[in-house]
């Protein structure tokens, strides 16, 4: 097997010197760990975030390198990397290191571990037993959305580089590092994927970290792919289930993998709060409209004196200045921030943005608080159920009908090769109508078309 990590080339360098006095210590065990330090933050997409650091779990370390603390006090002690938290018996956090700014902003380059000792503690893709276990347990609940993470399915790589090339500069170094990490991945086809059952319940994977820009260099079988996104996912789902609640219809709630999560009780006492009226405006927006451009006449949003908008946003991990302002290429975009929170937040929590949604569709809100109020998650009900209807229903049913066909999923899209996009398209509408009774709106994402488009704006 081969086991490659990304490390800064002037660190390699100077950690090689470093070694030659470590008789205890040996220099591919020290990489790995700078490798890891390096890849993890990778793993949770995050444009806005400045952060690097990489919390390293012990337990998880004692299983590859058992003296593995003897290495991060060397690696620290040398000016390599610098722990910026401690773990805390508080918030249950591992310690946490970066990258010292003096190695941070560097080229990056490939180092093949060699170590047979160390070898031992991955598979023939290069995965740790943890992801391992993660990779098998996606197979054995949606083989339908993995099968195709095949020999079949690439990216070029040499275009890809060309278009992270601007990023080697120390202002955006964290894109770059991020960008050269998938496409490390995407190169050795080291795929990994994962599903949080806890959370989200949706497919993560090799491709869903793979942002935009190097999606157009992705190619199943010599074709490039395309996502077909289900427009204002969440909020569709929210209509079915006030369908479901509005006409005292169980089947349907049970269709859609609403009742199972909700239980017979707390439905019971939600049939007599939604005004059907004013549901069915909710509605008309959401499958009509563009429900964040038409909430923007309810809901305020203030804006900068340079015209941005902007929100005073709460930071938990800042005691000392929790508020901090976020602002926003859009109006719209801060209307989509704004939803989630009404989808997200305790039932406790007021804002005027909240009071605003209130006002203009007070039973919805009162749905809403009542699920909150009971114990519930209302944003696990909604992930659940889209989860149960797109990933659990609609791909496996597409997966078995055209067996074929490419299949993948990017969070609430689907993804297929260019040629069968179109095919893709009617049946996920066709199918989620059958389920809701809802005619969804599904766009499609030509991620090639913006490569073509790049290209003739260059010629």
């Amino acid at each position: 097997m081969v086991k490659k990590v990304l490390i800064q080339k002037r660190m390699l360098v100077a950690l090689n010197n470093s070694m030659d006095q470590q008789a205890k210590l040996k220099l591919d065990m020290a990489v790995y760990l700078l490798g890891e330090i390096n890849r993890l933050p990778t793993l949770y997409r995050n444009e806005d975030s400045k952060e690097r650091f990489a919390r390293m779990s012990s337990q998880r370390l004692k299983k590859i390198i058992y003296n593995y603390s003897d290495y991060l006090q060397f690696l620290t002690k040398n000016g390599f990397v610098e722990i910026v938290k401690n773990h805390s018996t508080d918030n249950k956090q591992c310690r946490a290191y970066q990258i010292t700014d003096n190695y941070y902003a560097d080229e990056l380059v490939e180092y093949e571990i060699k170590n047979k000792i160390l070898l031992r503690k991955f598979d023939v893709k290069g995965n740790d037993g943890n992801q391992e276990e993660r990779n098998q347990l996606v197979l054995r609940t949606r083989p339908y959305l993995v099968q195709n993470f095949d020999e079949k399915l690439g990216m070029d790589i040499h275009s890809a580089h060309d278009e992270i090339e601007y990023l080697q500069n120390p202002y955006d170094q964290k894109k770059y590092v991020h960008a050269m990490q998938l496409i490390s991945e995407w190169e050795r086809k080291a795929w990994s994927y994962s599903i949080n059952w806890s959370t989200d319940e949706r497919l993560h994977s090799t491709l869903t970290r793979t942002n935009k820009s190097l999606r157009k260099h992705i190619r199943y079988e010599g074709e490039s792919i395309v996502g077909l996104d289900l427009k204002t996912s969440q909020p569709y789902f929210l209509c079915a289930i006030l369908k479901g609640i509005c006409t005292w219809d169980i089947e349907l709630l049970k269709r859609i993998g609403a009742y199972e999560f909700l239980g017979n009780e707390l439905i019971e006492d939600l049939f007599d709060t939604i005004d059907i009226s004013e549901a069915r405006e909710f509605a008309r927006i959401v499958l009509n409209e563009d429900l964040y451009q038409s909430l923007l006449e309810v809901i305020p949003v203030r804006f900068d004196e340079a015209g941005k908008p902007f929100r005073l946003v709460y930071d938990k991990s800042n005691w000392r200045e929790p508020w901090k302002t976020k602002t926003y290429s859009s109006a719209r975009d801060a209307m989509k921030e704004i939803v989630l929170l009404i989808f997200n937040c305790k039932s406790r929590y007021v804002t005027d943005e909240i009071k605003a949604f209130k006002e203009s569709f007070p039973t919805v809100f009162n749905m809403i608080q009542m699920i909150k109020r009971s114990g519930m998650e209302f944003y696990r009900l909604l992930c659940h159920v889209e989860a149960f209807c797109l990933l659990d229903y609609v791909a496996k049913e597409f997966a078995r009908k055209y067996s074929g066909v490419p299949l993948f999923s990017i969070h609430d899209s689907l993804v297929t090769v260019e040629s069968k996009a179109e095919l893709l398209s009617l049946f996920m509408q066709e199918e989620l109508y059958e389920l809701t009774g809802l005619k969804p709106s599904i766009e499609r994402e030509d991620w090639l078309e913006v490569l073509i488009g790049e290209k003739e704006k260059v010629s």
